[in-house]
């Protein structure tokens, strides 16, 4: 019986031959800078990582079972305590590893360079913080981070109602992240929590990120480039503000800069979000201010330029202090567009639980930036001018002094 071919053998022969080309290209293809395979590492697939899901899974299954379990009445109590609606999202479809937020343009990656060397220690305050949110941030750092670069994590507890540092540990354990705790029996406020987590660091650089944010994929390689073109910059990732109804929309492709707003004269630079420029969503930019719960730099330059709070609240203006120091003393603030963090807003918006915490607490605040800005103004008579010109309602300038003679025993102006 005799055998017909389809298909000659030189033809046979030709695609066999454009496959193995094929095969040899898709193989040995250098990894291009549209690729977001360079920056971000696969972790190493241990002997945890069944029982680091499975632990992921009974966490957000029994969350979601004691949310079954509570009264409307219970639910709104605790709601009140965390200041944020507690039935929503946290341990829905999203879980504790949700969707990365994509870049606003691939193009943002053309600038960055290859090789980052720094030692990064992530850190991360908070104070009766609701654990899945803290997990959750927690996660998406591990996850999101190349392993050569995360040197480590640092958890400041402020004086939580509750120690929950043995949870924590645990699950930081099988997933696998790198953490430090230090807890505080009292609570100093998140300014000095801050400030002793600086110093306590042990990373060439800080990431300072609050217990409610999630990171995106290639959140911390750009903030990198800017440190190491600029080293005494303060760089700050794109934060978006995810409020409870909009998650959604939030992990769409939106870009928000950062901007200023001046009420009270001086007093209070308030921070608030923008719109991008139409020509310039891909390279950094400079912003007057910052956001005190998002932003990188070496330890060095935040050692020298981080100001303990002078109101022990948990909520403060050492932010905006920071930004006139970093201007000043620094090499400015720079915001790269690729690197993007989500943050979890609450219910309580106007900040009534810091207003409970200390009685005139804005005054406080507004004289304690009046002598941050005091203290950069060398004659006494102009520093008079100025607050003659800005500080409104007042007849005398004393408490502003006193403050900025505070301020010159831990910073030299």
């Amino acid at each position: 019986m005799r055998v017909t071919l389809r298909y000659k053998p030189k033809t046979i022969l030709t695609i066999l031959l454009l496959f193995l080309i094929t095969c040899y290209f898709l193989t040995h293809l250098p990894v291009t800078h549209f690729s977001t395979a360079f920056y971000h590492k696969q972790l190493p697939r241990d002997t945890n990582q069944i029982e680091k899901y499975r632990l992921m899974r009974q966490i957000e299954f029994k969350y979601n079972e004691q949310l079954e379990n509570l009264t409307p009445e219970e639910l709104k109590s605790l709601s009140d305590y965390y200041h944020r609606d507690i039935a929503l999202h946290w341990g829905g479809k999203h879980g504790l590893l949700p969707a990365s937020k994509p870049p606003p343009n691939i193009k943002c990656l053309d600038y960055l360079d290859r090789a980052y060397s720094e030692r990064v220690t992530v850190l991360i305050t908070y104070k009766n913080e609701l654990l899945l949110l803290l997990y959750r941030a927690l996660t998406t750092i591990i996850e999101r981070t190349p392993t050569d670069l995360l040197h480590e994590i640092l958890l400041i507890d402020d004086g939580s109602d509750k120690d929950d540092s043995l949870e924590i540990l645990e699950y930081c354990r099988v997933v696998g992240i790198p953490v430090r705790m230090i807890r505080k029996n009292v609570s100093v406020g998140i300014a000095n929590a801050r400030y002793a987590g600086i110093r306590a660091a042990t990373g060439d650089v800080i990431a300072i990120l609050d217990s409610h944010m999630e990171v995106s994929e290639i959140w911390l390689q750009p903030l990198l480039d800017i440190l190491k073109h600029k080293p005494a910059a303060v760089a700050i990732p794109l934060v978006h503000m995810m409020g409870e109804k909009d998650y959604e929309e939030q992990h769409q492709d939106v870009v928000q800069p950062y901007g200023i707003q001046m009420t009270s004269g001086l007093g209070m630079i308030q921070f608030y979000f923008t719109g991008p420029p139409e020509d310039n969503v891909t390279e950094p930019y400079l912003t007057a201010s910052l956001a005190g719960g998002a932003l990188a730099a070496y330890k060095t330059t935040l050692v020298d330029l981080y100001p303990a709070s002078i109101v022990s609240t948990s909520w403060g203006i050492e932010n905006n202090r920071l930004s006139l120091r970093v201007w000043l003393c620094g090499d400015g603030l720079w915001v790269p567009p690729c690197s993007q963090v989500l943050h979890t807003n609450g219910n309580d918006i106007s900040l009534q639980r810091y207003m409970k915490e200390s009685n005139g607490l804005i005054k406080k605040l507004e004289d304690e930036n009046y002598a941050e800005i005091t203290n950069f103004i060398r004659d006494p008579a102009e520093q008079r001018f100025f607050l003659n010109t800005t500080y409104l309602g007042e007849s005398s300038f004393n408490p502003v002094f006193d403050l900025a003679k505070i301020m010159q025993q831990t910073f030299e102006y």
